[in-house]
């Protein structure tokens, strides 16, 4: 048993050794400068990649309806359209609802202000809070102007980078298999194979993580409206959707969309807020006791700390990013170092193999 724990906290100080290192060389690259470079760099590789990596998870639904006999350009065009349909259908229903959430909460901010204003007066006596909205929003004047032309100058950039992305995995689909092939080519042949070994246990991890975690969050949307629906709470709907998005960040998800949640039903109630906080609680009990054990099944094996550890560093480097990419970077260092071990071992057995071979002669 001490064998166990022992390799076990073995294991988390190689892991843990290999994400220092990471953020190590960051900060060397954020002190010479160079860090400015490496994230333009990025920025520019980035929708290549994410068009990769969408045309990766929708080949396994383009090849279902090949095998229907549909054509490969048809079924590109089918899948895409469902999927980019289904995205944009979303940003198009929620969109206007957040919208409207936040400017009704915007209206009842003076009272809730107001209201906090009392609470704290009747615990602090000398405390005096001057609430004047309109003095905390500025004036619009020139800098604001620029600030707003930035915006609108940002906003094209991003608007470029989606159709980038659109367009490239699309094009990337119809091409798949040359693709492949393409890649391969590019690696070295002394280790072609344990590269392509390496990412035949990785891919599948991705594809399944994205796809557990969306059957996930769609389960935590519709038992969240229910749920809230039920007790009465009229933003059951903004609720939802809220838990189900802040589900595909690991660990921290429930509280960043569950702190709010329940201090802005404290606002409108005592009962309100205790209501909507044993509704989150027992959401994620279900969710982590429950459903993520089943959809996650042989997915997902990655220690409490090597997350925690994933986290942090990959925030610090990458922001909100960073957080939601964790479990697939750190699972991805995860079966690399496996694989590594794995081919010392074969190395060795090759050696000691020669070794005989040569004492026989």
């Amino acid at each position: 048993m001490e064998k166990f724990y022992k390799k076990k906290l073995n294991r988390l100080f190689y892991f843990g050794g290999i994400l220092l290192l990471v953020c190590l060389a960051f900060f060397t690259l954020k002190y010479l400068n160079l860090y400015q470079v490496i994230i333009k760099t990025l920025t520019a590789i980035i929708p290549v990649l994410i068009a990769v990596m969408i045309s990766f998870l929708v080949e396994p639904m383009i090849l279902k309806l090949t095998k229907y006999k549909i054509k490969r350009v048809f079924a590109v065009l089918i899948v895409y359209l469902l999927v980019y349909g289904f995205i944009i259908g979303m940003i198009i229903i929620i969109t206007p609802i957040i919208i409207h959430n936040l400017s009704l909460f915007l209206e009842k901010l003076p009272a809730i202000l107001q209201e906090l204003e009392n609470y704290l007066n009747q615990w602090i006596k000398n405390v005096h809070i001057d609430i004047n909205l309109m003095e905390m929003i500025p004036p619009i004047d020139n800098q604001h102007l620029d600030q707003i032309i930035i915006f609108a100058s940002k906003t094209l950039d991003i608007g470029f980078y989606i159709s980038l992305v659109v367009v490239g995995s699309i094009f990337l689909s119809f091409d798949y298999q040359n693709f492949k092939k393409g890649v391969k080519s590019f690696l070295p042949s002394k280790y072609k194979e344990k590269i392509e070994r390496y990412f035949m246990e990785f891919l599948p991890f991705i594809y399944k993580y994205v796809k557990g975690i969306f059957i996930d969050s769609i389960i935590i949307f519709f038992m969240g409206l229910i749920t809230f629906f039920i007790f009465g709470y009229q933003n059951a709907f903004f609720y939802a959707i809220l838990l189900a998005i802040t589900n595909c960040i690991p660990l921290f998800g429930p509280y960043i969309s569950g702190i709010p949640i329940v201090l802005i039903s404290f606002l409108t109630s005592t009962q309100s807020g205790v209501t909507a906080m044993i509704i989150i609680i027992s959401l994620q009990v279900i969710d982590g006791n429950i459903i993520q054990p089943l959809i996650m099944k042989n997915i997902l094996y990655l220690h409490p700390l090597e997350n925690v550890l994933g986290i942090s560093i990959l925030t610090t480097l990458f922001g909100i990013v960073g957080m939601i990419i964790s479990p697939v970077v750190v699972t991805s260092i995860k079966i690399l170092s496996k694989h590594i071990k794995m081919y010392r071992h074969e190395d060795k057995k090759e050696v000691e193999a020669f070794k005989n071979q040569k004492n026989l002669n």
